[in-house]
């Protein structure tokens, strides 16, 4: 019964203080939840001095031109400062939690996401916004696509909360400068490619199911392939992946892939050292029957720009070449396995390392038991959508399903799992 309070009462200080939280954002005329954003690209470096100030706040106008520098800026150093003088003194401010109108109250709004209110240092810190692109979308009108990371430290667990979508701002036609700029979050306002006005009660039940205790589906296999959260849409993300070097050898069922990889990763490599590869486990499989499977271990990325023979040669000492001789004794042992009466067919024996390139891919993470059956499930689900919201997928999505394991093959606690499509179309180019 004790455990029950206690559990019930956590439950709700987590609902008590996620409402604070938007309350907060929505308080009358204080400060709002902004979401927009700040790189102007993965290779933009972070300024920390305030840039371009001293324009007079009664200039008559600006150009299309300055504001696109303005926001780049802005969005860069997370409004250190906010360039008040490209906005109108009655500027309206709009996302899926509030309305705003006023230049103090946008400015106090930013602030408090940045943490420089007294309220934001306590429920908000390491907040920040990559630009991933701001173009000329009318006459006086521009759009930014973003993303927004925040860690809400006002809860005991400090989660992040992450968001993705677009601003589209408004110029006034006599000025130039900023009237309006409409927030639209992906997991919230995106429908079949479109964005479009939603309740006040899907923004606050997106947050708050955000900022709510993760459940225990967290990568076992080890430290994540790192990625750039490119869409937080309604069921899938969109992620941009970095080159890698991976293991990859074929496989005619999972433990056998399991156990080749796992071999060489333990030891069985020419240098003989332990290896610790990178989550998730990665399976390409052709969809016709009876068709060609391989897995893979990411090893080591590389970052963009980087020399990759000379990345390649720095790091053989980590990812060193797999020991054949072995590899073959691993399938031998493997092929010895009882396989519930059906025919034993020859293991494949290759085992090597090989550059991959995910790049961009769309992304739905499930947890079901990962069959055959429900992976194509799912893979065609996310077709689907990909083509819905105007993203379209790669030609080899008709042929190959991309499967990604973050658990060992038996584990019998949750489970994330995902299937990836690679996209040759999207927002992003």
């Amino acid at each position: 019964r004790r455990l029950k309070i206690k559990a019930t009462s956590s439950h709700a200080m987590m609902h008590a203080l996620a409402g604070a939280i938007a309350l907060a954002a929505l308080a009358p005329g204080a400060e709002g939840f902004v979401s927009s954003g700040a790189l102007s690209s993965p290779a933009t470096s972070w300024r920390t001095t305030p840039v371009r100030r001293g324009r007079s706040l009664a200039a008559a106008s600006v150009e299309v031109s300055e504001v696109k520098k303005c926001l780049s800026r802005e969005y860069t150093s997370f409004f250190t400062p906010m360039e008040t003088e490209f906005y109108e003194q009655d500027v309206t401010f709009v996302d899926p939690l509030s309305t705003l109108v006023g230049i103090d109250k946008y400015e106090n709004n930013v602030d408090l996401l940045a943490g420089r209110t007294p309220l934001g240092s306590f429920l908000f810190s390491d907040a920040s916004i990559l630009l991933h692109s701001v173009d000329e979308t009318g006459p006086n009108q521009l759009r930014t696509r973003w993303t927004l990371r925040m860690t809400i430290s006002g809860l005991p667990w400090k989660p992040t909360a992450r968001f993705t979508g677009v601003s589209d701002y408004t110029l006034s036609a006599a000025s130039g400068k900023i009237a309006r700029q409409q927030d639209y979050w992906d997991s919230v306002n995106l429908e079949g490619g479109r964005y479009g006005a939603k309740d006040l009660i899907s923004g606050i039940k997106d947050f708050v199911a955000q900022v709510k205790p993760a459940d225990d589906a967290a990568s076992a296999l080890g430290m994540e392939l790192p990625s750039i959260l490119l869409r937080r849409g309604i069921g899938y993300d969109v992620r941009r992946y970095p080159r890698c070097r991976v293991a990859r050898t074929p496989y005619t069922n999972r433990p056998e892939g399991f156990d080749k990889l796992g071999s060489y990763a333990s030891g069985e490599n020419k240098a003989s050292i332990k290896i610790q590869p990178l989550a998730p486990s990665l399976v390409i499989a052709e969809k016709k029957e009876g068709g060609k499977k391989t897995m893979e271990w990411p090893l080591f990325f590389l970052m963009d720009g980087t020399d990759e023979a000379a990345e390649i040669e720095k790091s053989a000492q980590a990812a060193p070449e797999p020991n054949a001789e072995s590899i073959r004794s691993v399938a031998r042992r493997c092929r010895s396995l009882p396989r519930a009466n059906k025919p034993h067919p020859a293991p494949s024996l290759q085992l090597s390392l090989e550059m991959a390139s995910y790049d961009t891919m769309a992304v739905l993470t499930f947890s079901d038991a990962a069959t055959a059956e429900a992976v194509a499930y799912y893979h065609q689900k996310l077709m689907d959508k990909c083509v819905e919201d105007g993203l379209t997928p790669a030609d080899e999505c008709a042929e190959k399903i991309i499967f990604a394991q973050y658990d060992p093959i038996f584990a019998l606690k949750a489970k994330r799992n995902e299937v990836w499509v690679p996209l040759k179309a999207h927002d992003w180019m």
